[in-house]
């Protein structure tokens, strides 16, 4: 009963997820779209593949510009799809319903572990809700069916992926699941720069819901040093990715943005703009394709 319950949610999670935005399908290529897939000659040809990983994302217009923006796999996952589809719109939107229908499969199998991690009918049910709600929340819109959205997509997927891989890896460190998840970890930083976080998550899973590994940290059997050795695979790739960025960009971040701002207001805008994020997960109205960003330039203000 369990397997086939378990089964039956991912199917039916799939088709939710995939249903809910076939309506894009008959769409068009709109705002960035124009420019990175009908007007970008790099993904129209593979020799072009070593300029995609090697330049930030707007050199192909060889407009003297600077970018913060080193997304490779945004290239490459177009090039993939002019090559099965050409120029067709309609394919570009399918990719973004697959890939938006694989995360949400990896939110059901991760949900699965971190609540309970049987595979019994009734505990499945919470994770079952949780995917259901994630497929078909509105605030996905923007990425699922606008194609430029595609970086937060298949970030998203390769980053959980390899939590997920991380969870079910042994202890030993160079088991196919643990060298997969370094794999996809690299995957999910060359598709968006927010994939940099996954190493602080991996450890606050470690500390908090990883039982074996909090046994292990209070009879101190296992050592700084293992403790680090953990985690250094991932600082690796990212030490990698650093380098292709830097080497890309010419710097971390070259282009400057809202100069007017200080590194604290920089800062302290984290908190009404992370409220924002919550409120519109919470109560999905008014959605837009295009945010007015107002700083503000007080933590003592009402909104910080």
């Amino acid at each position: 009963m369990k397997f086939n319950f378990r089964y039956i949610a991912i199917g039916i999670i799939l088709l939710t997820s995939v249903v809910v935005y076939l309506n894009s399908l008959p769409n068009n290529f709109v705002y960035d779209d124009e420019s990175q897939i009908l007007k970008n000659p790099w993904i129209k040809n593979v020799k072009h593949i070593t300029d995609i990983f090697l330049s930030d994302v707007w050199a192909f217009d060889k407009k003297d510009t600077t970018s913060n923006y080193y997304r490779p796999m945004m290239h490459t996952i177009y090039m993939i799809d002019y090559y099965i589809f050409g120029l067709k719109p309609w394919g570009f939107h399918l990719t973004n319903i697959i890939f938006h229908s694989m995360v949400t499969i990896m939110v059901f199998l991760i949900a699965s572990i971190l609540l309970g991690g049987s595979q019994a009918f009734p505990d499945l049910l919470l994770p079952f809700a949780a995917a259901l709600l994630f497929a078909a929340h509105p605030i996905h819109t923007e990425a699922v069916s606008w194609i430029a959205g595609i970086p937060e997509l298949s970030f998203t997927l390769f980053y959980l992926l390899s939590f997920y891989l991380y969870i079910n890896s042994s202890s030993g460190y160079h088991r196919l699941k643990f060298a997969s998840s370094i794999f996809f970890f690299l995957l999910a930083t060359l598709c968006k720069e927010t994939a940099m976080t996954l190493p602080l998550l991996l450890i606050i899973y470690d500390c908090t819901l990883k039982k074996d590994f909090s046994s292990h940290i209070s009879d101190q059997s296992l050592t700084r040093g293992r403790f680090f050795l953990r985690y250094l695979p991932y600082l690796i790739s990212a030490g990698l990715y650093f380098i292709l960025r830097i080497n890309a960009l010419g710097s971390f971040a070259p282009e400057r943005r809202h100069t007017y701002l200080s590194s604290y207001e920089y800062f302290i805008n984290i908190f009404p703009l992370f409220a924002k994020y919550i409120k519109k997960v919470i109560m999905p109205t008014n959605l837009n394709a295009l945010y007015v960003f107002k700083p503000i330039f007080s933590i003592l203000e009402w909104k910080g």
